[in-house]
This record gives structure tokens, sequence and C-alpha cells, in this order.
């Protein structure tokens, strides 16, 4: 194998090296350039997730809400109690689902429009959060916990370590969702390449807070266009770090 940690993590094709490498900024011209010309996708895309998301929790919300009605209703302490603790445990797992299979599975699919409207053309839609969510959903949902882990642990060490890590691993989930690798190889390859070109990663990451947070304070549709956004942007650095590999 070859000591390149760019070669290695490119999976083969030729190899990306750090001196191949643009300069940062490529990747948040790319994806400016990508939201000046398809502008009503995003917009749409954003819209979408957020309607979907918006559901989920009225559900959960709902769903909590039913076992708890009959105690009040009827004015039965016994009958309140025992809903409120199968309410609990409705929050615990409606929860518990959402965070960690659900909106992960959104993202995946996300990721996947993001890159057929960088790649093919293919516009994103109100349903790009959820028209892409099986092949590889259980992959992608390791990958995206594996990264939390690694910024939970970072955040142990006063915070700093783990708000580099945030800037830098999103990439991770990422390559599962368009590049088809496993859980475990996109973690491994995400760290091979920060550690070839730490200063290009984390000026990366930082380019695309900021940007998310410009976009956020635009009023009325900055709210739809920044996750979007973002899964454009980090679609664009792993299509830049692994350019001959497609899914």
């Amino acid at each position: 194998m070859s000591d390149n940690p760019y070669e290695a993590a490119a999976g083969g094709g030729t190899p990306v090296t750090p001196e191949d490498l643009p300069p940062a900024t490529t990747v948040l011209t790319n994806t400016i350039d990508d939201l000046k010309d398809n502008f009503v996708s995003y917009l749409s895309a954003g819209f979408g997730m957020f309607i979907g998301i918006f559901m989920l929790v009225v559900a959960l919300i709902i769903g909590i809400m039913v076992p708890v009605a009959p105690g009040i209703i009827m004015e039965n302490e016994l009958v309140a109690l025992g809903g409120g603790a199968v309410a609990l445990l409705l929050y615990i797992v409606g929860l518990f689902t959402l965070s960690l299979i659900i909106v992960p599975s959104m993202q995946m699919s996300m990721y996947r429009s993001a890159n057929q409207q960088i790649g093919d053309g293919m516009p994103m839609s109100m349903g790009s959060a959820f028209s892409k969510t099986s092949e590889d959903r259980w992959s992608f949902i390791g990958a995206y916990l594996g990264m939390t882990v690694c910024i939970s642990i970072g955040a142990m060490f006063c915070y700093f370590p783990g708000i580099i890590l945030s800037l830098m691993l999103p990439i991770a989930p990422v390559m599962v969702a368009i590049r088809g690798q496993s859980a475990g190889d996109a973690l491994g390859k995400t760290f091979n390449f920060i550690q070839a070109n730490p200063g290009w990663h984390l000026a990366v990451g930082a380019l695309g807070l900021l940007s998310a947070i410009v976009l956020s304070f635009i009023p009325l549709v900055g709210m739809f266009l920044t996750y979007p956004f973002m899964a454009a942007y980090h679609v664009n650095t792993v299509r830049i770090l692994m350019p001959n590999e497609s899914y």
C-alpha cells in the first residue's frame, strides 16, 4: 500500500495528493456557483426537509400527549401516572429514532440529491430529503454516529478539539452517501485526509461554518437554504478529495 494517505484514501484511480488540492476557497466558490444556478432547487429542497422534520416533531408531540390524556380527562392520578410513564417511554424511543435514524437518513438522501445535481444536472426538489434513504442507510448512520462520538470525545478536552473535529469530520458520512464507502472506511479515510493536510481541511470547515451563519441570517429564505447549501458544500469537498469514484 502506498505511503501517501491521499492515495490510500482515494481508494484507487488517480491519486489525490496535497499538491493537487485547489485552494480551500474553491469548495465555497463551486457551491455558491451551484446555488446561483439552482436557487429554486435549493429553496425547495430545504423547504421540503423543514416540513418533513416539522411533521415528525408534531407527530412525536401528539404521540406523547395521547397516553396522558385519559388520566387528565378522568381526573385519575393512577391512570395519569401510568399514562405519564408510557409518554416518557414514547418520548425516549421517538427522540432516539428521530435523531439517530430518521434525520440521518434524510441527510443521506440530501447528500445524494446534491451530488446528482452537481454531477449530473438533476435538480434537487422538495423530496430530496426522502427519495434516497434506503441503500447503505446503516453504513451512513454508523459513520454519522462515529463522527458524533469523535466530536463528543474531543469536546471533553476544553471543547476546542471538539470544535475543530466538528469542522473537519462531516465529510465522513458523505463518503458513504456518494462514494459507497463503509462506515469504517469513510472514517479512516477522513482521518487520513486530515492528517495529510490539516490546514486545508480546517480552512474548508471554517468557511463552511461562516457560510452557514451568513445564510441563516437571510430573511425568510435563509432557514431553507442553509441545509441544502451545506449538503452541497460537503459533497463538493468529497468530490475534490475523491474525484475518481462515483456512487
